[in-house]
């Protein structure tokens, strides 16, 4: 018998409305700064609102060798902006009652919120605070990399995570220093510690900003506002 979603996307594809219906409602513009915004009014459970900002940084030529020092400029962006402590920052966020998130490595960094319609605006303007005007503090600095050298030296004993590694590294086959290299455990910690503060003030001056980014928004806002 065929798999039990066949039934379902035939159904979508003969209807011919489900993803129509929600493309239809999607206003798209894009913004000087050359941000690409996709806005998505609608009602949902709780009020809950969805947003995602997107920045996409370098290509394969500029970002060789860089992929530790992207690592390291991500996760600093939420540890200490010109205005707040980390402790701030989770304080605000908590106020909003809003999940703020930061992800991101060498070809993009990843902001996610998850609120409420009222404190959307607020937890924009937060977002856009980490962001722009992050503080780099050397103290946070020293902790980040300490713990990520010992979480790579803890790895070195779990075979499941060596096994994951090694089958990444058999099928993705690129030299070291290129963005898309697999890191060995041992290289990992050896890039770890020869990155710097100031590595990651460079390169946030480098490749940091709005000319490549997307934003969304999906669930009820004030879409002019927004």
């Amino acid at each position: 018998s065929p798999p039990a979603f066949s039934t379902r996307s035939k159904w979508l594809t003969a209807s011919g409305t489900f993803p129509a219906n929600i493309e239809g409602r999607v206003v798209r513009t894009k913004l000087s700064s050359g941000v690409l915004l996709s806005l998505l009014p609608k009602r949902t459970r709780g009020g809950i609102v969805m947003a995602r900002v997107r920045l996409d940084l370098g290509d394969e030529r500029t970002l060789f060798g860089k992929a530790t020092v992207g690592r390291l400029t991500a996760a600093m962006l939420l540890r200490g902006t010109r205005n707040k402590t980390r402790q701030q920052i989770q304080d605000e966020s908590d106020r909003l009652k809003a999940r703020i998130d930061v992800n991101g490595g060498a070809t993009e960094v990843v902001a996610t919120i998850e609120t409420v319609e009222a404190s959307l605006p607020g937890s924009l303007r937060l977002v856009a605070e980490v962001l722009r005007e992050p503080a780099f503090p050397e103290n946070e600095f020293t902790q980040l990399q300490q713990q990520e050298i010992a979480d790579a030296e803890v790895n070195k004993s779990e075979p499941l995570f060596l096994g994951q590694i090694e089958l990444q590294r058999h099928l993705i086959s690129y030299p070291l220093g290129h963005i898309l290299h697999v890191e060995s455990l041992d290289e990992r910690i050896e890039n770890l510690k020869k990155g710097t503060l100031e590595d990651v003030r460079q390169f946030y001056a480098q490749f940091y900003g709005a000319s490549n980014a997307k934003f969304v928004v999906s669930g009820p806002f004030d879409l002019p506002a927004t």
